[in-house]
């Protein structure tokens, strides 16, 4: 397989030119990620986009992936029977090499593959500049997915560990060996765009980069001695434990696949992110 550059993870990020070598053996799935179904995307997108990579599989439902709780908060992770459930349907096994894919710089590719680590699918990997990239370089496109026989899927329980709650975050905020990395947006930081919530801003003391900015012009990852700079100028740094937030959680898992890419050791998600703590009015929040 072809990697970006010497990474931590050997074996995350995936290039082109090695699924197009591969895309027709049995046990590649390529996992469609895309947040809109194909027949929407008819519709909604240029025409360019109505096409995925031939012989790909759709994700299926997005609420299957990131449901939402009793207490109406959108989490990043859903539970393990589920996601045994919906890997089943989808014709996914435990011995499947997942290659997830998606356009517009892998955000929804790294967030289902954040969702399939969590449960212990360790053969599952992005494909770096996803299908923006795919369709650039001239390769096999189809307007219909590829469909596969039900088969019972093991998953293992997810380690809590790596997801961070709002008492996790409570608590972290006096920790000095601990950094919140924010990945949203510039006006979200500041809170100028609340995005719905009761308040705008950031956690106090957290580091913002923007997720955009991991990726080069083209929507491919930047190579990783250039990711390890601009993270240690943020200060997102290995030396810490770094939780990633943004606003629901999708933008904090690409966070959670750029550290896991760089080899940091203590890494967690806030799944619910500002949508839950923006909405908390005890919790600090700071503005600049």
């Amino acid at each position: 397989m072809t990697y970006v550059g010497n990474v931590g993870w050997p074996g995350l990020l995936c290039e082109t030119d090695w699924l197009a070598s591969h895309v027709h053996e049995p046990q590649v799935v390529v996992l469609d990620c895309e947040p809109l179904p194909l027949p929407t995307r008819l519709f909604r997108l240029p025409n360019w986009r109505k096409r995925n990579i031939s012989n790909s599989v759709f994700r299926g439902p997005i609420n299957a992936w990131r449901p939402t709780s009793p207490d109406g908060i959108t989490r990043a992770i859903c539970d393990r029977d589920g996601v045994e459930q919906l890997l089943g349907s989808l014709g996914i096994s435990n011995d499947s090499h997942v290659m997830c894919t998606s356009s517009d710089g892998g955000l929804w590719a790294t967030f289902i593959w954040s969702v399939l680590d969590r449960f212990g699918h360790t053969n599952c990997h992005v494909v770096n500049g996803g299908l923006d990239k795919w369709r650039v370089e001239g390769r096999s496109l189809s307007r219909s997915h590829r469909r596969l026989e039900r088969v019972t899927y093991t998953a293992r329980p997810y380690e809590e560990a790596g997801v961070c709650t709002l008492a996790d975050v409570t608590a972290a905020l006096e920790q000095p060996d601990h950094v919140f990395w924010d990945l949203r947006s510039e006006t979200e930081w500041t809170g100028v765009n609340p995005m719905g919530t009761k308040r705008g801003g950031h956690i106090p003391g957290a580091m913002h980069l923007e997720w955009r900015s991991i990726l080069t012009s083209t929507g491919t990852f930047k190579p990783v001695p250039e990711l390890r700079v601009l993270l240690a100028d943020a200060g997102v740094t290995a030396d810490k434990m770094v939780t990633t937030y943004c606003h629901s959680g999708v933008r904090a898992a690409f966070g959670i696949f750029v550290l896991r890419l760089l080899g940091y050791q203590r890494v967690r998600v806030y799944d619910a992110s500002w949508s839950e703590y923006g909405n908390v009015l005890a919790m600090p929040v700071a503005r600049s």
